[in-house]
């Protein structure tokens, strides 16, 4: 990705998109989450590197409830989602941000019925099974609490400008049109496409809503 500073504001872009540019810097993404992480976003933004949890708890206990007989682990979200690790995930589709906000308490309700139900299959040692409780335990006191909140992302947040202009000069380097490119992907935009980051987002480009 380009470096991004004051000084080095996508004039060129802006120029070479005309009217395109206005719907890029003007409509804003989303991010859905909980209200127990805000104290951290409102230090630290949306940083890839700081998540909630541990992959490797989530990764062994996708993997035990696999053995037990769950076809699809911890569920299909989940898995994915398994190339979004290392990268921000935002939608310009608030309706989506605020679903994922409000159905997470629900999704890991039905995980404890998963975990509660292990060993459908008979085969699964006690201690994989002790294991995955003890890790659904860990999360269920850390996640308890809280309310569903949307993250509202200024468009104008450096990693999102970064990746127009990459996006950019990648095209036209690779001799294609950029400006017929964006007219689709402007599109895209209003139609709600999900997008992501894999730089901070700093706290000042986010403005936290609650739903409850």
């Amino acid at each position: 990705a380009l470096a991004y500073s004051a000084k080095n504001h996508p004039e060129e872009l802006r120029k070479a998109l005309g009217s395109l540019w206005t719907p890029i810097v003007e409509t804003p993404l989303y991010h859905g989450t909980n209200s127990l992480f805000l104290p951290d976003i409102n230090v630290h933004g949306l940083d890839p590197s700081r998540r909630p949890w541990e992959e490797r708890d989530f990764q062994r206990l996708d993997d035990i409830l696999k053995k037990g007989g769950w076809e699809f682990g911890i569920g299909v979200y989940y898995n994915n989602k398994r190339d979004y690790t290392g990268k921000i995930h935002l939608t310009y589709h608030r309706d989506a941000a605020e679903n994922y906000a409000l159905s997470a308490p629900e999704a890991w309700s039905e995980l404890e019925k998963n975990i509660v139900g292990l060993n459908k299959n008979g085969t699964l040692p006690e201690e994989e099974i002790r294991k995955a409780r003890e890790i659904h335990e860990k999360y269920k006191k850390r996640f308890s609490g809280g309310s569903p909140v949307v993250l509202v992302i200024s468009p104008n947040a450096p990693p999102i400008l970064n990746w127009f202009i990459s996006l950019y000069r990648d095209l036209r380097e690779q001799g294609e049109n950029p400006n017929s490119y964006f007219e689709n992907l402007i599109q895209m935009i209003k139609l709600g496409v999900d997008n992501t980051v894999t730089e901070p987002i700093e706290p000042r480009f986010i403005r936290p809503i609650r739903l409850t």
